[in-house]
Order: structure tokens, then sequence, then C-alpha cells
């Protein structure tokens, strides 16, 4: 036989929990009030923290003021040092004529400037110019190691062309750096840097 429980009329906790998790609004709501209600409570409790009270802060000049001021109400009969004292204090300027970043020539003494030494520029050494006769006998020397087999063979005709160290040149051509300027029957002219140097055929064709 199944007892039924009484109803109260009131939801149990199962309820309210599963009814929470069917209305999300609901949870939302209440999860919003409920960090409201911590804050509020804890702003009861946790005590805010005031600020320190200002406090006055005595000029260097206020202070010199005040003990000039003192020394001053002081009794003449004072001691020695209350007297330097107060001879310092009223030899104080209070006003600042000086510059405070310029340098003082007592403490920090200038020394003579240094005068550099002048600077001698000398012209540039030119090596002197080869003369005309030296140029030639350097080219002749080098014409002689060069083509050291000398005119191997020339054909004349409207066309003519040498064979030097086994290339076949015709009037216009360079062979290391020497221009073939004349072909003739027997002989082929070239010239490097105005050097004229003539080889000639050392056998009989």
């Amino acid at each position: 036989m199944q007892q039924n429980t009484p109803n109260t009329g009131r939801p149990s906790i199962q309820e309210f929990v599963q009814d929470l998790k069917r209305n999300k609004k609901k949870t939302a709501l209440l999860a919003a009030l409920a960090i409201v209600c911590l804050v509020v409570v804890g702003r009861l409790f946790i005590k805010p923290s005031l600020p320190e009270s200002a406090s006055a802060v005595v000029t260097a000049a206020a202070n010199v003021s005040h003990e000039a001021t003192k020394a001053e109400s002081a009794p003449s009969g004072g001691s020695d040092d209350d007297q330097r004292r107060l001879k310092y204090i009223h030899q104080i300027d209070p006003k600042i004529t000086r510059d405070l970043f310029a340098m003082k020539d007592e403490l920090f003494p200038r020394s003579e400037p240094v005068t550099p030494a002048p600077v001698v520029i000398h012209p540039a050494t030119r090596p002197a110019a080869p003369d005309q006769a030296s140029i030639e006998r350097d080219i002749r020397n080098e014409a002689n190691k060069l083509f050291a087999k000398g005119l191997q063979s020339t054909v004349s005709g409207p066309n003519p062309t040498a064979i030097i160290n086994e290339r076949v040149l015709r009037n216009g051509d360079r062979i290391e750096g020497f221009e073939i300027v004349d072909i003739t029957s027997r002989s082929c002219s070239l010239v490097k840097k105005g050097v004229r140097i003539t080889l000639a055929l050392t056998r009989q064709e």
C-alpha cells in the first residue's frame, strides 16, 4: 500500500533546485542578487581607510628666518657658538643670484686651451712619367716574348690574312693587345700604344 507524503504547501529543496535548472533567467537573477548582497555586506564590515592628514613642509628660507628670529631673541650674553651662528645667518643672502649649474672657477680651475698643431698637407709625389724610348723598348721586348714564333704565313689579296701564334688574323684584328694594321706577302705590322712592330716571314713558302 503506497503512503502519500503530506503536502505542506511549501516547495522542497529538490523542487526548488529543479525549478532553477529549468528557468535560466531566474537562476541568473538570483545569482546577481546574491553578488549584490555580498558586496553590500562586505562594505559594511570592511572599514574604509581614511587619507592621512596633510602636514605642512617648512622651507629652508622659513627655517633660516626662524633661526634668525630665535638668535635675535636670545640674550646677548650667549655662548660664542650662538654669536657665530647669528652672524652666519645674517650673512646669508635669501635671494639666489648665481646660476646653480655654472661651474665655479675657484673650485674647478680651467686649464689653458690646447692649440692644435697645424696640419701640413704635402702634395702627393707622382712617379716620373716614363719617356717614349723606355715605352718603346718595353713594348718591343713584350712583342719578342709573345710572338717568339714570328710570322708563320700570309695570304695576299683584296682581304689579306696573316697567321700568328696559330691564329688567322686580318687588318683590324687584335692579338695580345696589339692591333693588325698592315699585311703584305712577306710581313705583318702590329701597333700598340703608338709603337709599330713588324713581323717578317722567317722561311720561304
